[in-house]
């Protein structure tokens, strides 16, 4: 039987069309990613930590899900050996389960948010519905800034909408300088919405250099209201970051995200991102290849 809308699922997706609006979340009961065909529950979060907004799918994830081989594609290769990946604050998981998906067997995903029943059980349950293999996929519970050692070291960490608290930049730096592997191509992944706030988003970049963090790329991308790129000849529209923007207001915020790129300078031999040697964005449009 077909799902019936609710009356709320209804208003908000309508929103666009009647007043401009530019959603920045997804609420309802199930999410179909459209470009794979994988489907996604949010958590149902204990009320205690509410404050955690991980019962939505904010519009960084499902970005970072639809450019999820383009990242892949940069840092690992079928001939190489086994790597590994971590995506912090995963939530429903969408782009750490799309990855462990696609057709790069050699790489292990590990799923991690705040130690919430209800937030590692629905992480559980969406590599479940979507069968992925238990062997290359699991789940951790973990608290930014706290030990990281049943986490592990990985290649690439990837987050999404995780810079929106101020009070947890430095923890969440913590954690990721904590686990990320010290070798020439380990590279850490952020994507922030706009909706964030520049000077909030500012106010990370500003502790990096205490990690030894250094920015490899750093651009605005447009998303649409269907929360798909918008492209021109197959890219997304690209500007470079800024930290004010003249007579931007919080709709046209609402319209953006930040696509941020990180490394360690102390890693031996680090070997450039592609990008930041043409200033170009180093990726196109994904066609997903889903593995049986």
């Amino acid at each position: 039987m077909a799902k019936i809308a609710t009356s709320i699922e209804i208003f908000s997706s309508s929103l666009h069309t009647l007043y401009s609006h530019t959603p920045i979340t997804f609420t309802g009961n199930t999410f179909i990613h459209k470009p794979s065909g994988l489907t996604f529950v949010a958590p149902n979060t204990s009320p205690s930590n509410w404050e955690l907004h991980a019962s939505s799918i904010w519009i960084a994830s499902l970005f970072l899900a639809n450019h999820i081989r383009d990242v892949a594609s940069l840092l690992f290769s079928p001939q190489q050996s086994t790597s590994s990946v971590l995506e912090l604050g995963a939530a429903s998981g969408m782009p750490g389960i799309l990855l462990a998906k696609l057709s790069y067997p050699n790489i292990t995903v590990t799923l991690s948010d705040y130690p919430d029943d209800a937030i590692l059980a629905c992480l559980k349950e969406n590599i479940k519905r979507n069968n992925i293999p238990d062997a290359s996929t699991r789940v951790i519970g973990h608290t930014w800034g706290l030990d990281t050692t049943q986490l592990g070291l990985f290649d690439l960490v990837m987050a999404a909408d995780t810079l929106w608290n101020p009070d947890q930049h430095f923890p969440f730096c913590q954690t990721l300088s904590r686990v990320l592997r010290r070798t020439s191509k380990a590279r850490i992944f952020l994507v922030a919405g706009l909706h964030t706030g520049r000077w909030t988003i500012h106010r990370f970049l500003e502790i990096l250099p205490q990690f030894h963090f250094e920015i490899d790329l750093m651009v605005e991308r447009k998303v649409d209201s269907t929360f798909d790129s918008d492209a021109v000849d197959g890219r997304p529209m690209a500007r470079d970051w800024m930290l004010e923007r003249e007579g931007e207001e919080e709709s046209d915020r609402r319209k953006w995200i930040v696509w941020m790129v990180l490394s360690n300078v102390c890693s031996p031999q680090r070997q450039s991102y592609p990008a930041a040697q043409t200033g170009q964005p180093a990726f196109v449009e994904s066609n997903f290849i889903i593995a049986n």
